[in-house]
C-alpha cells in the first residue's frame, strides 16, 4: 500500500512536470501523499504522519489555487489542514486556532456551493474538533459543537440518500449531548435527532457497524442522564445492549463493539443498584469488556477515561453501601496511570481524575487510614478544574472532599469546623451557579448534620435544603435517607421512620439507611 502511494503521487508528479492537466495531476499528487498520510496515523506515528502531509499540502494547495471554481482540491485540501491539526494538537500545546487555517478553505468552497454535502461533512467534523479544543483549554464548547450539528444537518438535505453524512450527523448530536448535558445546555433534541440519524444511516447500509454503534452510545448515554434525573432507563439500556450486539456480531470493529458493551453494562449495572440490586458483578464485566479494548487500543487516552467513569461509579456505589472499593480501585490503576500525563494540558483528565481521588480520599477515611496523601492529590486537581469553569459538579466533589476531612478529623477528636466551613462555601457557590442541580441542596444538609451539634435554626435550614433538593430527584434514596437523617437529629422520630423505610424500599443497599434504622428501633 505504501509503494501504491508513493508510486501514484510520483506518477502524477512526472504527468503535471511532462505538461498534463495541472489541476488533475496536482488533486492526484495530493490525494496520493494525504491517503497515505491517513495509513501512518493508524499506526499511531505522529512523526510519520507529518512526512507525508508536507508532500500533499503543498500540491493541493496548487491544485485550489490553479481550480479556483472546483470543490474537490479544497474539500482535499481542508481535510489535509484538519488532518494536520489534529496531529499537532497531539505533539505540541493546545491551540483554539488550529484549525482555522482548514475552516477558511471550507469557506472558500462553500461560497461556491453553499450546498456541497461533502464539504458540509468535512465542515461538521473540524468544528467538533474544535469543540473538543474548547473542552480541553476550558472555554465553552456549545457553539462549536451545535455548529457541527448545524452543517451536517445541511448536508443530509442537500443528500439524503449519504449515508455518511447521517452518520456524521448521529455522530455530531451524540458529542453535542454527551458534552453538554451536564453544563447547563438542554440536550434531549441532539438524542432524539441523533438517534432518528442513526437509524436511517442504518437503513441506507444494513451491514455497517458504524450505525448500531451510534445507537448504542446515544441510549447508554441517555439512560445515564434519565437515570441521575430518577426516571426509568430501563428500555435505553435494553436498547443500546441490542445495539452494541449488533456491532460485535457484524464482526469488523472488535475495539468498538467492546467498548459499547463496557458502556452499555456499566448503564445497567448503575440501573441495578439504583434498584437495589447487587451491581458488583456488572460493573466487574464492564471493567474488564473495556480493559480488552483498551489494550487492543494500545492505551488510548480517550478509553482510560472511560475505564475512570466505570470504576468511579463502581466505587461509589460500593462505599455507599460502608465497603472498601478495592476491587474497583485495583481495575482503574491502569487507566488513571494513562490520565495522569494528560493533566497539565487536558481539563478532561483533570477532571476525570479528579472525580477518582475525591473516592480515594474518602475509602481511606472508611478504612481508618490518614486521608493526607489521598487529599493531597485531590485538592489541586479539583482546584485546577473549578477555576476551568466547565464543571459545575466539581465545586461539589470540593465539598465531598471537605467533608471526608471533616469525619477524619472529628473521628481522631481533632476540630473539623475549618473543613466544614470550606464544604459550606464550596456547597454555596454549588447552588448560586446551578440551582436546579439537588447536589448543592445535598451537600448543605450534609455539612450541617457533620457540625458536632448543630442548632435548632442550622437544621431548619438543613430540612428546607433537602427538601428543595427532593423537588429535583423525588424517588433518589440517597436524598430520602438524608432526609430521615435530619428528621432524626430534629426529633422528629416518626418522619424519620418513615423517610427511612422510603429510602429502603427504593435502595436497601444504602449502609446509613440501615444503621440509622437499627438506632431508631
Amino acid at each position: 500500500m505504501e509503494e501504491r502511494h508513493a508510486d501514484a503521487a510520483a506518477l502524477a508528479r512526472r504527468a503535471r512536470e511532462a505538461g498534463a492537466d495541472p489541476l488533475e495531476a496536482s488533486t492526484l499528487e495530493g490525494e496520493a501523499w494525504l491517503r497515505r498520510s491517513l495509513e501512518i496515523y493508524e499506526t499511531r506515528d505522529l512523526d510519520g504522519t507529518l512526512t507525508p502531509l508536507a508532500e500533499a499540502l503543498p500540491a493541493l494547495r496548487r491544485a485550489a489555487e490553479i481550480g479556483r471554481s472546483a470543490p474537490r482540491p479544497r474539500l482535499l485540501l481542508a481535510q489535509a489542514l484538519m488532518h494536520e491539526g489534529m496531529v499537532r494538537q497531539q505533539r505540541e500545546p493546545v491551540r483554539a486556532d488550529r484549525f482555522d487555517p482548514a475552516l477558511a478553505v471550507l469557506a472558500e468552497g462553500l461560497a461556491l456551493d453553499p450546498k456541497d454535502p461533502d464539504l458540509l461533512v468535512v465542515r461538521s467534523e473540524i468544528f467538533a474538533e474544535k469543540g473538543r479544543l474548547a473542552r480541553m483549554l476550558g472555554t465553552d464548547p456549545g457553539p462549536s459543537l451545535l455548529a457541527a450539528v448545524t452543517s451536517v444537518d445541511a448536508a443530509t438535505r442537500a443528500a439524503p440518500s449519504n449515508r455518511s453524512a447521517w452518520e456524521r450527523l448521529a455522530w455530531a448530536c451524540l458529542n453535542y449531548a454527551r458534552e453538554l448535558r451536564d453544563a447547563h445546555y438542554e440536550v434531549g433534541w441532539a438524542w432524539e435527532k441523533g438517534i432518528a440519524a442513526a437509524t436511517r444511516a442504518g437503513e441506507l447500509s444494513p451491514e455497517s457497524s458504524v450505525p448500531p454503534s451510534l445507537l448504542s452510545q446515544m441510549y447508554a448515554d441517555r439512560a445515564e442522564t434519565t437515570g441521575i434525573r430518577g426516571g426509568d432507563s430501563t428500555g435505553d439500556i435494553e436498547a443500546a445492549l441490542v445495539a452494541a450486539r449488533r456491532v460485535a456480531q457484524i464482526g469488523d470493529r472488535p475495539i468498538v463493539s467492546r467498548i459499547m458493551l463496557a458502556q452499555a453494562m456499566r448503564q445497567d449495572a448503575t440501573r441495578r443498584w439504583s434498584a437495589g440490586e447487587a451491581a458488583d458483578a456488572r460493573y466487574a464485566e464492564a471493567a474488564h469488556t473495556l480493559g480488552e479494548a483498551f489494550s487492543r487500543g494500545e492505551g488510548q487516552p480517550a478509553l482510560a477515561g472511560f475505564g475512570v467513569q466505570i470504576a468511579v461509579l463502581w466505587a461509589e456505589s460500593v462505599l455507599l453501601e460502608g465497603r472498601g472499593p478495592d476491587d474497583a480501585l485495583a481495575a482503574v490503576a491502569p487507566w488513571a496511570a494513562t490520565l495522569r500525563t494528560r493533566v497539565d494540558t487536558d481539563i478532561v483528565a483533570a477532571a476525570q481524575l479528579a472525580e477518582l481521588e475525591v473516592l480515594e480520599v474518602q475509602a481511606a477515611v472508611l478504612a481508618g487510614r490518614d486521608p493526607g496523601p489521598e487529599f493531597a492529590r485531590a485538592r489541586p486537581l479539583l482546584e485546577k478544574v473549578v477555576k476551568a469553569g466547565v464543571y459545575p459538579a466539581m465545586r461539589g466533589r470540593m465539598a465531598e472532599v471537605e467533608l471526608h476531612r471533616a469525619a477524619w478529623l472529628a473521628g481522631r477528636g481533632l476540630d473539623p469546623l475549618p473543613a466544614l466551613t470550606a464544604a459550606d462555601r464550596y456547597a454555596q457557590l454549588m447552588k448560586a451557579e446551578d440551582a436546579s442541580s439537588p447536589d448543592g441542596w445535598r451537600l448543605e444538609t450534609e455539612v450541617v448534620l457533620a457540625r458536632p451539634s448543630p442548632l435548632a435554626a442550622d437544621l431548619a435550614r438543613a430540612r428546607a435544603a433537602i427538601d428543595k433538593s427532593l423537588t429535583f430527584t423525588p424517588e433518589d434514596p440517597r436524598l430520602l435517607a438524608l432526609r430521615g437523617h435530619v428528621l432524626a437529629a430534629s426529633g422528629d422520630l416518626a418522619g424519620a421512620r418513615a423517610a427511612l423505610e422510603q429510602a429502603r424500599t427504593r435502595n436497601g443497599r444504602l449502609a446509613w439507611v440501615k444503621s440509622l434504622q437499627a438506632r431508631l428501633h
